[in-house]
């Protein structure tokens, strides 16, 4: 009976050293996928603080300009502004050379009572064509500026569409880890 005692003894023993080393690999192996999972985590975190860093730049971003965009709104408005200013000036100004007709032009020089007094008129002359096509250039580059601010201004806007769709996808991309995706993530790693 005592050898049965001694053989069930050593079979018992067998057991149990068999179940410590099997306990043995299965705590190595939960060891090594908490190491993994660990690892994944850090990785995660580089990530997120990376992509949170391209959101906080791209809102900063969105608000220069959103900026840019308000001045441009503002330098227009004064444009336009200016542009009305001077559309009036010249629409009074060629009213007046209507009603008062161009003929007006002639009577003054053919009235002229000596020669010097026609060149005072012709000066006079000169110089309302020259301040009428004064008045006409700057109306154009008004005109010019005006068409440049708009264009500036739709360039700034779709800037802004695209830097809003990339925060939005950024954004998205920054969520927080969960179990599920740990999860996922150690089962991909055939741990």
């Amino acid at each position: 009976m005592q050898r049965s005692l001694v053989g069930s003894e050593m079979c018992i023993r067998d057991r149990l050293e068999k179940e410590r080393t099997e306990l043995k690999k299965t705590l190595s192996s939960s060891e090594s996928k908490k190491d993994n999972i660990l690892q994944y985590i850090t990785t995660l975190d580089k990530k997120m603080d990376t992509l949170t860093d391209k959101v906080k730049s791209n809102e900063e971003q969105i608000q220069l300009v959103q900026s840019t965009i308000d001045e441009l709104l503002l330098q227009e408005a004064q444009v336009t502004a200016k542009m009305s200013s001077q559309y009036e000036t010249m629409k009074e100004r060629i009213k007046y050379m209507y009603e008062d007709g161009t003929s007006g032009y002639l009577e003054l020089l053919a009235g002229s009572s000596s020669l010097s007094e026609m060149y005072n008129h012709l000066e006079y002359i000169s110089k309302i064509s020259e301040y009428d096509q004064k008045m006409y250039g700057e109306y154009e580059s008004t005109k010019q500026k005006l068409t440049k601010t708009k264009k500036n201004k739709q360039a700034k806007k779709d800037e802004l569409v695209a830097t809003k769709e990339t925060l939005s996808f950024e954004k998205q991309s920054v969520k927080p880890v969960s179990y599920t995706h740990l999860r996922a993530h150690e089962t991909t790693l055939h741990l």
